[in-house]
């Protein structure tokens, strides 16, 4: 483990301790915090977790089975997480105005005590439920690392700390220093940074930073959070899905239609369930698709966009369209042998791990420097961008980079396909080492914020 506070001797306590966990209830949040769950459960067996859901996202998940792990439900004080793309701003509203009270008198009405809170840094009523109750806390940030490392850039940037010389600009810049992941590129997500900015400015009132993320596939930006912030750091990733959330209808026989392709023939398609692109986007990248020739199995939400996928796909019999599907299940299977994404955090880390090369096609804020981190950084995907002044991605344009991504003797697949064994391997090395990376950060936060951690709450 890499922190910016080395310990090298994180034995597990001896006494019952008792953490709660508060995720953002969206899906890219619950799922890797039930993950997180799942691993301090596995690394120490005298931990109580319970986890707090509203209740819509309480019957929207199925926790593992241990009788260490409980749930504690709130209200429904949200926007169902139906509607959730269509009233984003009343959403968030509500999460930062209208959640916090709940989860403190969840909280107050637990047995035992509370020792530890880890709660989503995009909840910044938590450092005050924390501070009342003398209770350590603990910051979890689901994205990347880069993508929190480019916020504080341009909070330091919009505040006027960062210097005016030309090494400052550049570090403004690119995330991180010699990387080509571009600050700019947030501006692309319509202000979404700016409130970003704002509700993750308690991040230096907790006692630590969580990171889904590992030293191997982020080392820079890592070693540049650990040296700047006085926060201690802890890159507990990757944490993969459990098979646990089961939103909408599933469809068990995309697994059997997989069955019947070749290894490595068919490509993933999904962009996420948040923001829906435009029909005639949707047009051309059905019928981009069709044009490659290749088959593909396309999970994709929202009545309106399944319309009009489904009309431009009339009489083709290599696409398989599902509302939602085990996307982790899918990327594993034998037949996918490539990933069409949005470049979400969560999506990216599954494609990594199951050694898969990409194509990017980023919607919303911190995709983009995602997809430069993929295709750039690490060189394990492909980007499409589009000739046209309209910006809207043209069907050739789609065909032509899926055919460059899936044909097995193109020069791009051959050199990708490289790059994406590497990274397996560094995934399989951090996964499966007992007592080193990521596990061993795991298996510290415990030691460190409950153990070692009585005076620093009482300090605060």
């Amino acid at each position: 483990m890499e922190t910016n506070q080395t310990n090298n001797s994180c034995n597990q306590p001896s006494i019952f301790r008792h953490v709660v966990a508060i995720p953002f209830p969206g899906r890219g949040h619950v799922n890797p915090m039930l993950s997180l769950c799942h691993s301090l459960l596995q690394s120490h067996s005298n931990l109580l977790i319970s986890i707090i859901l509203t209740e819509e996202w309480a019957r929207l998940v199925s926790l593992p089975s241990h009788p260490n792990l409980r749930l504690a439900t709130i209200s429904n004080v949200l926007p169902s997480e139906a509607e959730r793309g269509f009233r984003y701003a009343e959403f968030v509203e509500a999460v930062l105005t209208l959640m916090g009270g709940p989860v403190d008198k969840a909280i107050e009405e637990m047995d035992p005590a509370v020792d530890l809170l880890i709660a989503d840094l995009l909840l910044p009523w938590v450092p005050e439920i924390g501070r009342r109750r003398r209770v350590n806390v603990a910051a979890f940030w689901p994205q990347s690392a880069s993508a929190f490392l480019a916020l504080l850039q341009f909070k330091r940037a919009e505040s006027g700390e960062t210097e005016s010389n030309d090494k400052a600009k550049d570090a403004l810049r690119y995330l991180p220093r010699g990387s080509s992941t571009h600050l700019l590129d947030f501006s692309k997500s319509k202000g979404m940074h700016s409130k970003f900015l704002q509700v993750i400015s308690w991040y230096p009132f907790s006692q630590a930073l969580l990171f889904n993320s590992f030293n191997d596939i982020e080392p820079q930006s890592l070693q540049t959070l650990a040296s700047e912030i006085s926060v201690p750091i802890y890159p507990i990733g990757p944490l993969l899905p459990l098979p646990l959330i089961t939103l909408g209808n599933s469809y068990p026989d995309y697994l059997k239609w997989l069955n019947k392709y070749p290894e490595n023939s068919v490509l993933y398609v999904s962009l996420g369930s948040f923001l829906s692109l435009s029909d005639n986007e949707l047009k051309e990248l059905t019928l981009g698709l069709m044009l490659s020739g290749h088959p593909f199995i396309w999970a994709i939400h929202g009545t309106s966009s399944l319309r009009v996928v489904n009309e431009s796909l009339k009489g083709y019999d290599k696409g398989l369209i599902v509302p939602w599907c085990d996307q982790y299940t899918v990327l594993s299977h034998r037949s996918i042998g490539g990933f069409l994404t949005h470049c979400g955090w969560n999506s990216t880390l599954e494609a990594l791990k199951c050694g898969l090369p990409m194509i990017v096609y980023p919607l919303m804020w911190d995709q983009y420097p995602n997809a430069k981190m993929v295709v750039e950084d690490w060189r394990v995907g492909l980007s499409v961008k589009s000739s046209g002044e309209d910006d809207v991605l043209k069907r050739e344009e789609i065909a032509s980079v899926v055919r460059k991504l899936m044909d097995f003797d193109a020069c791009e697949r051959k050199e990708i396909i490289e790059k994406v064994k590497e990274m397996k391997e560094k995934f399989a090395v951090v996964l499966e080492t007992e007592n080193g990376g990521s596990r061993l950060a795991v298996k510290c936060i415990v030691q460190d914020l409950i153990m070692h951690g009585d005076n620093v709450s009482r300090k605060r």
